[in-house]
C-alpha cells in the first residue's frame, strides 16, 4: 500500500504545485497519520459499542472496527516481576476483559481490571482476582498469582518507504531490510492519503480529494494493466 500512497501523494502535490517533498518527510507524515487513525480506534464510544456487541447488540460500525483491529490482536503469557506484571513493549491497549489466570483447580479465571481506588480498598480474595493497570504494568490481587495471560492490541510498526538513489532520484526498493508497509486495513487508504496531503497543505473538500484520489488510482491501474 505504501508505494501507491506515495505515488498518489507525490502526483497530487506536483499537480497542486506544492513543490517536492523528501522521502524522509513522507515517512514522517506516514507515521503521524497511521498513529492518528489507529488511536481513533480506541475512542470511548467505539469501546462502549464493542462491549454492547459482546451482549448481542452488533452493528456494522463495530464489525468494521473488529475487522480493522484483528491484525493487531495478541495473546501473551506474563510472569510476575517484583510486585507486578510488565506489559509487552509493543502493547498499546489491554482488553478490560482480556486478563486471566489459572486457579488451583487448573481452570482459567478472569481478572477484573478496576480503578486504583477500588484496587486499594478491595480485600484480597482467592475467588475473585482483581488487577490494576498502570505505568505499563498490571498489579494483581491476590499476590499469590505468579502468572497471568492477557489479550491486547499491539502498536503498529512504523511505516517506512525505502528506496535506492540513481542519478539523484529515489526509486522504490521494497527489498530493503528496513522496509515497512502500512499495517492499517486497506479501507483506510484514502484517509491515509488525505491526512498526508493535509500535512503538506492540501486542504480541500473531502469529496473533491476523494475524487482526485480515485482518478489517480485509475491512472495507476491502467498503467499496470498495460505493463501486464
Amino acid at each position: 500500500m505504501i508505494n501507491r500512497v506515495k505515488n498518489i501523494v507525490f502526483t497530487i502535490l506536483n499537480k497542486e504545485k506544492r513543490g517536492p517533498i523528501t522521502p524522509a518527510q513522507f515517512n514522517d507524515s506516514c507515521t503521524r497519520i497511521q498513529n492518528s487513525i489507529f488511536s481513533n480506534y480506541f475512542d470511548a464510544d467505539l469501546i462502549r459499542s464493542k462491549n454492547r456487541t459482546a451482549r448481542g447488540l452488533a452493528n456494522d460500525s463495530v464489525k468494521l472496527y473488529e475487522q480493522r483491529l484483528a491484525p493487531f490482536m495478541r495473546e501473551e503469557e506474563l510472569d510476575l516481576l517484583g510486585t507486578s506484571f510488565p506489559l509487552p513493549d509493543n502493547c498499546y491497549f489491554v482488553e478490560r476483559r482480556g486478563v486471566s489466570h489459572i486457579d488451583a483447580s487448573g481452570e482459567f479465571q478472569d481478572i477484573d481490571l478496576v480503578k486504583p481506588s477500588v484496587f486499594r480498598k478491595e480485600e484480597e480474595s482467592d475467588v475473585f482476582a482483581i488487577g490494576h493497570l498502570s505505568n505499563n504494568t498490571i498489579t494483581v490481587k491476590p499476590l499469590s498469582i505468579k502468572k497471568i495471560w492477557i489479550d491486547y492490541y499491539s502498536t503498529p510498526k512504523t511505516p517506512n518507504w525505502t528506496y535506492t538513489v540513481s542519478n539523484g532520484t529515489p526509486y522504490y526498493n521494497p527489498a530493503s531490510d528496513s522496509f515497512q508497509d502500512f499495517q492499517l486495513h486497506p479501507s483506510e487508504e484514502n484517509d491515509i492519503i488525505i491526512g498526508i496531503l493535509s500535512d503538506f497543505g492540501i486542504i480541500k473538500r473531502e469529496a473533491d480529494i476523494s475524487q482526485l484520489i480515485s482518478n489517480m488510482k485509475q491512472i495507476e491501474e491502467n498503467g499496470e494493466s498495460r505493463i501486464l
